[in-house]
């Protein structure tokens, strides 16, 4: 009956639309379920940075008492002692270490996030095993603001170093003879700011950066050498070795940093003493040029506490994996408190940044992260200058379904307040900070 053929029509185009509609939310779903995980992980970034700069692994623990459980406790209490030490002279320049302040074990126990045991060894009465600690962040911010000591909490990323060593006419760089090289190789640099690399001179390094390329500064080829090692720089270190008037040498060390910026060019002269061989000489000299590369980066990192600015930008979004690095490079930057979304759309994230410090170091500060700051018909933006190049497949990055998102609007609180600052022990606020 005509009846009976046109109800079945009607059912059919109301399942239709009903599915249509259902599809509809599923995809709006699946648009905004990538950006609800990507805003998960921007605010968990926040800690998981954090906890790895105020962490300290590595502390050996050997005690002896009545039976190993006592042994135990006391070689635990020890090993947070020590990890303490080791944080704050981590986050503090060596100048200021007669500042720190002393705690007693108990104290110190009070600032231990958790802590995790390795390679845990007992006898009747003797511990030994190995400690890893994470410490509270608010609380050490708090203990180095209140004694009045300047501290950062950038922590580096990782940097390559190629020693080039130079006697007479003969210049090595891969080289087993090198002296220089094997001296950085010897280097133990553990829980400190700046984490050096010094490549094992393979026939993968040897092919892909000469001694010629080096002593020539080749920014380019430098910058893509320390990528192939997860790094963002390079830094080239000449050790000139001579001989002086009365048997003992002496060595010229020159040291400049290739990365998003070129470095100024330090140079150091160090004199051989007493009976000092040659291998022990350089090391000496490696490990006091290290220490200057920690100590460089320390000072231009230092937090100011006594100033705090912010400023709105905006952003242009070619991508969701672009959306990410550039939430990671500005929490990379030391100064930079907390990053809050204004606005985001398909094509641009309008965002306020809050940092420490005056405005040309915050912008001195992104170019190390390869971002510019710069205004554009009177609004500030942040451009990044870096190529958009996947460092693991060498392809242009792909543009995700950001660009599909519908417009949204929020306003996150995104960190922890700062610690209060309190009495500084009559240490002037403006002290905290150091150009």
């Amino acid at each position: 009956m005509p009846g009976s053929t046109s109800e079945p029509k009607f059912m059919v185009k109301i399942a239709v639309q009903r599915s249509f509609a259902m599809a509809q939310n599923i995809i709006f779903l699946v648009r905004i379920i990538p950006l609800a995980a990507g805003l998960i992980s921007f605010l968990s970034f926040y800690s998981i940075a954090d906890d790895d700069l105020y962490t300290v692994g590595s502390i050996k623990l050997d005690a002896t008492a009545a039976d190993s459980n006592t042994a135990r406790s006391e070689a635990i209490s020890e090993g947070q002692e020590q990890g303490l030490i080791l944080l704050l002279k981590k986050l503090t320049l060596r100048r200021d270490e007669a500042k720190l302040p002393k705690l007693s074990r108990d104290e110190v126990a009070g600032y231990v996030q958790d802590f995790e045991i390795f390679n845990e060894r007992r006898s009747d009465q003797r511990y030994i095993a190995e400690l890893k600690i994470r410490f509270n962040r608010e609380k050490v911010r708090g203990l180095l603001v209140a004694a009045g000591v300047p501290f950062s909490e950038a922590e580096s990323i990782p940097v390559v170093v190629l020693p080039v060593y130079r006697e007479g006419e003969v210049v090595t760089l891969w080289e087993d003879s090198n002296p220089w090289r094997e001296a950085w190789r010897r280097l133990e640099i553990k829980n400190e700011a700046v984490s050096l690399i010094v490549p094992m001179g393979q026939l993968t390094d040897v092919l892909a950066i000469d001694v010629e390329q080096a002593l020539a500064g080749d920014r380019d080829s430098l910058r893509e050498f320390a990528s192939t090692y997860g790094a963002g720089e390079t830094l080239v270190t000449v050790a000139t070795m001579s001989s002086g008037t009365s048997n003992q040498g002496f060595v010229d060390v020159t040291m400049q940093n290739f990365g998003a910026t070129v470095g100024a060019v330090e140079i150091e002269r160090f004199d051989m003493v007493g009976s000092e061989n040659l291998e022990g000489f350089l090391l000496r000299a490696a490990a006091q040029m290290a220490q200057r590369v920690e100590y460089d980066w320390k000072v231009s990192n230092l937090l100011s506490f006594d100033e705090e600015a912010s400023i709105d930008v905006v952003y242009l979004v070619e991508g969701w994996a672009e959306w990410k690095s550039i939430v990671s490079r500005l929490r990379g930057v030391s100064v930079v408190q907390d990053v809050a979304i204004l606005a985001l759309s398909r094509s641009k994230a309008n965002l306020r940044v809050k940092f420490l410090g005056g405005i040309e170091r915050f912008a001195l500060l992104l170019q190390r992260k390869e971002l510019a700051l710069e205004k554009e018909a009177g609004n500030w933006a942040i451009l990044d200058r870096s190529e958009k190049v996947s460092q693991t497949q060498g392809e242009v990055l792909p543009k995700p379904s950001l660009e599909e998102l519908p417009e949204l609007s929020v306003e996150p609180d995104l960190v922890n307040p700062l610690p209060s600052l309190g009495a500084t022990n009559g240490v002037s606020r403006e002290d905290l900070f150091i150009e």
